[in-house]
């Protein structure tokens, strides 16, 4: 790429001169010089406050604000040990320090530089270089001697941090690395999901209409400021190589929040996931068949999370079943507007034409959700690998025979074998043996 710009730089032609500059004898147009930063965009400078009606705010501001930030920057031990805090966990509150008021004296609000000496005194003394941790497989320290302290702003609290590698955590009073602050002790809260993609085969095993394979489950996500979901994607496509819903059309995810039925559980997500599953499978809206984590149907995995979803309405033979799964999904949430999303990534072309591809982003849905689809199969057989087993078939809606021929991969391997199946492992010591 730099090869391309030096070749496009050096054919490039002069600037052409107009005819009033080559009536005059003008040279070409000098470049303009870009303006001086003013004081106020440096770190730490004070910026003069406008005048926006708030009567004496702003110099109250200054005056509450300013002492203390000179407490902060100070070196003095003395000074330093003036500094009143409250530790709360990992974080730390300073009374008059907030990002507001950061804000209004011109500085950063999202980060403050502190004096080694006010970093001390926050911390007790504790200094960096005395602890150890994991870092690139070896235990050393966590950061070297004379560090760059300062307050980073995390999770709406402040968290006494050094060379962006470690945080000091008040609980035990030891500095941890960074990476730990966004994981065991980050706030999390937990969603439902749905994840969908188009049945290859484009017939249903129940009743030989256009299916979805679905995988269904709970998720504890790290509750940060900028609301990110998108690390869903990644979590669900390494759960089988059949869910892949990544640029992929017609694939998507539901995720939604629990139900304000379940609050009242002390595992509120756990509960409504064995609710979801439950309502799904004796759904009047949807036809139901569990399969195992890579769609097969011989042998089902026991806790009902991969299914193969069709639309179960007799009358509606052109309804897609994305359209009676999210029918399904508005009733037992009770939101109208439930709607999935779809993961896009860039092209691997942007990378130079490989395999890799950008982040992947949730984006919401696209289109209309109940699109026209073939009319239905007679019977669901040709449909159907030649492992699936016969007995896990059933035409039309599912009905109590048909459902309780199916049977569980634990179940099955019992009646066969009269024991579990042994992993590859287990099956090459045997042999060895």
């Amino acid at each position: 790429f730099a090869q391309r710009l030096r070749r496009r730089a050096c054919s490039a032609s002069p600037p052409r001169r107009t005819p009033a500059a080559e009536a005059t004898g003008a040279g070409p147009p000098k470049k303009r010089r870009r303006r001086r930063r003013s004081r106020a965009s440096t770190p730490g400078a004070l910026a003069r406050l406008s005048d926006d009606d708030s009567a004496d705010e702003g110099p109250r501001v200054l005056s509450e604000v300013t002492p203390l930030m000179r407490q902060l920057r100070t070196n003095d031990p003395e000074k330093a040990r003036a500094i009143t805090f409250e530790p709360h966990g990992i974080h730390v509150r300073i009374p008059g320090l907030s990002a507001a008021a950061l804000r209004a004296v011109g500085a950063g609000s999202r980060s403050l530089r502190v004096a080694r000496a006010s970093a001390l005194h926050l911390a007790g003394g504790v200094l960096p270089a005395s602890c150890v941790a994991l870092h690139k497989g070896r235990l050393a320290a966590v950061a070297p001697e004379g560090g760059d302290f300062r307050l980073q702003r995390a999770s709406g609290a402040w968290l006494l941090a050094v060379d962006g590698r470690a945080f000091f955590n008040f609980a035990v009073r030891r500095w941890q690395p960074l990476a730990m602050a966004h994981g065991p002790y980050s706030p999390v809260r937990e969603l439902l999901y749905v994840a969908f993609v188009p049945e290859a085969s484009l017939r249903g095993p129940a009743r030989g209409t256009p299916a979805l394979f679905v995988k269904l489950g709970y998720r504890e996500l790290a509750e940060e400021e900028n609301d990110d979901q998108d690390a869903l994607i990644g979590y669900v496509e390494k759960k089988t190589t059949k869910l892949k819903i990544t640029n992929v059309a017609g694939a998507g995810i539901f995720v939604f929040k629990v139900p304000k039925s379940h609050q009242v559980f002390a595992r509120p997500c756990r509960a409504a996931e064995a609710s979801l599953k439950t309502e799904l499978l004796n759904s009047s809206d949807v036809a139901v068949t569990p399969s195992g984590h890579c769609g097969e149907l011989g042998a089902f995995s026991a806790s009902l999370e991969y299914m193969f979803v069709e639309d179960a309405a007799e009358s509606n033979a052109g309804v897609s079943p994305l359209a009676a799964l999210t029918k399904a999904l508005r009733s037992f949430t009770g939101d109208p507007t439930l709607s999935p999303y779809s993961a896009r990534a860039s092209d691997g072309t942007v990378y130079g034409g490989g395999s890799r591809k950008g982040r992947k982003r949730l984006r919401p849905w696209r289109g209309p959700l109940e699109v026209a689809s073939a009319p239905p199969a007679a019977t669901a057989a040709s449909s159907l690998p030649s492992s699936a087993a016969p007995a896990a078939v059933t035409t039309g809606s599912p009905t109590a025979a048909g459902v309780g021929a199916m049977r569980s991969r634990a179940k099955r391997a019992l009646l066969e074998g009269g024991a579990r199946p042994a992993g590859p492992r287990l099956a090459f010591f045997r042999r060895s043996v």
